[in-house]
């Protein structure tokens, strides 16, 4: 169902003007609000400054050229808004002193167009950053390393869970590891774990930290620990326990071999 805002038009003649009755008939679907525009060869009379209109407001008036008089036409709060079927009246006194009144030149109904309303822009979800070499030990411990970058690249957290894959236990337990990022804060945004010592080496930083309450760890033990830096990719050049040995050496991944077809 289309907006059509149909009309009528009545006059009551009185010495030297008349009363016009515009009835103003929505036969279309519902609207919140209308505009019209009302061309005619009379002017609507004003009395103080204020037109004698009742029903409507008149938010312009102009005069054209050819003497013809321009309104721009707006609803009340109160009838604004018409349901299909509904009718408002608009009524106003204007001057007229030849016999017949004239219909209005023209009047054209508007509707204002309903706003567009644009989705919400979901965010894309950053998939998780999985370190380029997973980091090991001397063999006596296994690290599995999370990482949750934070909104806008402005961080990540790190999470860290070690595990003894020995067969003996592991006591006094110390994790050192080197990275390119800084932790953020060595008070407040590590946990689950204490640092002992922090080395800047060639733009790299080198840590050596505790395992807090869980210092020793019995075969097949974990213990889970993290902390928070500022740089949203964060990577390990390598992880090793108690000072052990020199980092291992990462596996050579041959290509695979494609036979000719």
């Amino acid at each position: 169902m289309t907006n059509k805002i149909k009309y009528t038009f009545q006059t009551r003649s009185w010495e030297n003007g008349f009363t016009g009755i515009l009835k103003v008939r929505n036969k279309g679907k519902a609207v919140d609000s209308w505009q019209a525009v009302l061309e005619s060869e009379y002017a609507i009379n004003q009395q103080d400054g204020d037109y004698e209109i009742l029903g409507a407001e008149i938010i312009s008036e102009e005069v054209l050229a050819d003497g013809t008089y321009r309104y721009i036409v707006e609803p009340l709060d109160y009838n604004a808004a018409l349901d299909n079927k509904e009718s408002v009246f608009i009524t106003f006194n204007a001057a007229w002193d030849a016999e017949e009144i004239p219909e209005f030149n023209s009047i054209i109904f508007s509707i204002p167009e309903e706003p567009v309303v644009e989705p919400p822009v979901e965010p894309p979800v950053e998939p998780p950053v999985e370190p380029p070499v997973e980091p090991t030990s001397d063999g006596e411990i296994e690290v599995d390393i999370k990482i949750d970058p934070w909104s806008h690249n402005s961080g990540a957290t790190v999470h860290l869970e070690v595990e003894n894959v020995g067969e003996s236990e592991i006591s006094g337990a110390e994790i050192k590891f080197r990275s390119d990022f800084a932790i953020k804060d060595l008070d407040t945004d590590i946990w689950s774990a204490r640092i002992i010592s922090e080395t800047p080496i060639d733009g790299q930083y080198e840590y050596v930290l505790d395992l807090d309450w869980n210092e020793d760890l019995a075969p097949g033990e974990k213990h889970s620990f993290g902390f928070n830096t500022l740089d949203a990719t964060p990577e390990f050049e390598y992880i090793t326990l108690n000072d052990g040995s020199a980092p291992p050496t990462p596996p050579v991944v041959e290509p695979p071999v494609v036979e000719p077809p």
